[in-house]
């Protein structure tokens, strides 16, 4: 799979913490790294709810 949004991270985040399934399997079952599902679980669990809203700018190159 690609590009993950907002929603489907939280939502795979919520399959992990919710059901007794590990990383590897959930990572193998979403098509991620098992590093990657890991940091968004951390993220989660240090940011809450606003993990993934990245307070930056694109600034235009001109």
């Amino acid at each position: 799979m690609g590009k993950f949004n907002e929603s489907e991270k939280h939502l795979v985040i919520q399959r992990y913490l919710n059901e007794s399934i590990g990383y590897r399997e959930l990572a193998n079952e979403v098509g991620i790294d098992e590093s990657a599902l890991r940091y968004w679980v951390k993220l989660y669990e240090y940011h809450g709810e606003s993990a993934f809203c990245f307070p930056y700018t694109n600034y235009p190159l001109a």
